[in-house]
């Protein structure tokens, strides 16, 4: 077996129905956009639980949401602001697929309202302030550490990475 990054995950889901690839690594929403294409498409592994399986339990941390040191500190009450509104998104969207999917679409997003609806009890979204998530993030970190040092700038983030509100 040989392992090929060439393929955008946009084109994956055409890949896996017409048989060009067998085996692929697939995020949502397009591995919900790959079983709408085929039934004989499958989930063969969750991504969470291996990796839960494989770390004692830890989350796998998906996305993190980025801003600069200086602006955050120089605006903590609009940073403060937009997490509380994004931590209410996320629950929102859980609760509510089906709006969430036509908000989607409507607004252009590539995505139709239906692919979006099917891949959202998939995503499991969930909400964790860093301080929570920190273990978990250091704990993946650790890993490119460990394997590819430059990846992370040869050493953990410091104290000062993580945002407090």
């Amino acid at each position: 077996m040989r392992l090929d990054f060439s393929l955008a995950n946009a084109d994956i889901a055409a890949a896996l129905a017409s048989g060009r690839v067998q085996y692929a690594l697939v995020p949502e929403p397009f591995a919900t956009v790959a079983q709408m294409k085929s039934r004989a498409i499958v989930r063969a592994i969750d991504v969470q639980e291996a990796y839960a399986a494989a770390t004692d339990g830890a989350s796998y941390p998906m996305t993190v949401l980025v801003a600069n040191a200086a602006y955050a500190a120089a605006h903590r009450d609009v940073v403060d602001a937009f997490i509380a509104v994004y931590q209410a998104a996320v629950v929102w969207t859980n609760a509510h697929p089906r709006e969430a999917g036509l908000l989607v679409q409507k607004h252009t997003l590539g995505l139709t309202a239906a692919v979006v609806e099917r891949s959202i009890p998939n995503a499991a979204y969930v909400w964790q302030s860093a301080p929570a998530a920190r273990a978990d993030m250091e704990r993946l970190l650790g890993v490119y550490l460990r394997t590819a040092p430059q990846a992370v700038g040869g050493a953990l983030p410091g104290d000062g990475f993580y945002y407090s509100h």
